[in-house]
């Protein structure tokens, strides 16, 4: 375990113990949101309208259209991607997230796309989208006129990688375009957001000037939070430090978008977001669980005059429900005098938390006759 990840892992265990012994939470963040995967039901928001700069968790739009391209057959992560002078890592801010690709040099969509989601580089965010959509341009036109025809209406792009904090969105609909990709493509969680480091170039790459550089996932979280395989960090001095989040835990995926953890220290923002992160998640798993309607064991109910003492009722729904963990299910029935058809409604069922209610009829799943 290299130096840093040990930091964070020692960090994380701070976390996890000052967590257990508070009842409320508390983020550095200006904006939040943690949604249930499956359910698509917010579980916490902070501020999820307010517009900010997504800075590198722009990159999750171009791996988007990438995959969307690559469905359409258009394209193969095999492919060879001609390097031009404008995505040549020399003629990019230095103090900009790179791949450190060169003109000239034979790289792979697929490489491009893993120099995108590990080290972030704003090169590889070009290099695709002058591949792919001709230029810079053709992107920004194509990939908005898409989002808004998503339905993601404040999310708005301004170059290929986020760099430019004219880009915007909202954690609310950045989160809710995120499932939309996760959900398409989950492909994308094994091969890109949990490799863990990446190396380039390679020899097999062509001539460069510095040689081979490994580097790490930006993000902190993978291999420290158990059941965490993405997704994307971002950082630009406007927006503070970002983070598009998911993890599982048993039957349960969790996805949390922040944005604008700030300090005047980068490192101290960079803890910030890490422990706002594992808040979160912690708040998310631990505080909700998912209620599968036809999976509730209802109790018995007693039979006057039947052929069967009792039955076993059933609720005739498939729906899933996010719900606090302190919530209560109450089943009230009435005794049941035979003969009795399939499908009789037999009572209710009332699902119960804080100031909700859901109520669901339960019914007869077998005909029942007179005693004999």
């Amino acid at each position: 375990m290299n130096i840093m990840k040990k930091n964070y892992f020692l960090a994380f265990l701070f976390i996890q113990i000052a967590y257990i012994n508070s009842n409320t939470i508390y983020l550095w963040s200006e904006s939040a949101i943690s949604i249930d995967f499956e359910t698509e039901q917010i579980l916490y928001s902070k501020n999820i309208d307010k517009s900010i700069p997504p800075a590198s968790m722009a990159k999750l739009i171009n791996l988007f259209m990438v995959y969307d391209s690559l469905e359409k057959g258009s394209f193969s992560k095999n492919d060879f991607v001609p390097i031009t002078s404008n995505a040549d890592y020399k003629n990019l801010p230095r103090d900009s997230s790179l791949m450190f690709i060169e003109a000239g040099q034979k790289v792979t969509l697929y490489e491009l796309m893993l120099g995108l989601a590990i080290p972030s580089g704003n090169d590889a965010a070009i290099a695709i989208a002058e591949y792919i959509f001709g230029s810079v341009d053709n992107y920004i036109l194509e990939v908005n006129s898409k989002l808004q025809a998503l339905g993601f209406s404040t999310i708005k792009v301004v170059d290929a990688s986020g760099y430019n904090d004219e880009n915007s969105i909202t954690v609310r609909d950045f989160s809710e375009f995120v499932l939309y990709f996760l959900k398409k493509y989950p492909e994308s969680l094994n091969e890109l957001f949990t490799v863990t480091d990446f190396t380039y170039p390679k020899p097999i790459n062509g001539k460069s000037s510095i040689g081979g550089i490994k580097q790490t996932n930006h993000n902190s979280l993978l291999g420290v939070f158990p059941g965490v395989d993405g997704l994307k960090t971002g950082f630009i001095n406007k927006s503070g430090m970002n983070i598009a989040l998911t993890a599982k835990k048993e039957n349960r995926r969790v996805l949390v978008v922040l944005a604008g953890a700030k300090d005047m220290s980068k490192q101290t923002a960079e803890f910030k977001r890490f422990y706002d992160a594992v808040t979160l998640l912690n708040f998310s798993f631990d505080n909700f669980t998912n209620i599968y309607l036809d999976k509730i064991k209802l109790p018995k109910i007693k039979v006057n005059f039947g052929n069967l003492d009792y039955i076993e009722p059933v609720i005739p729904y498939k729906r899933t429900f996010t719900l606090n963990r302190n919530h209560k299910i109450i089943s009230k029935t009435t005794g049941l005098i035979a003969p009795l058809e399939l499908g009789t409604e037999l009572g209710n069922i009332y699902i119960e938390q804080c100031n909700q209610t859901y109520i669901f009829p339960i019914i007869l799943n077998s005909e029942i006759n007179l005693f004999k």
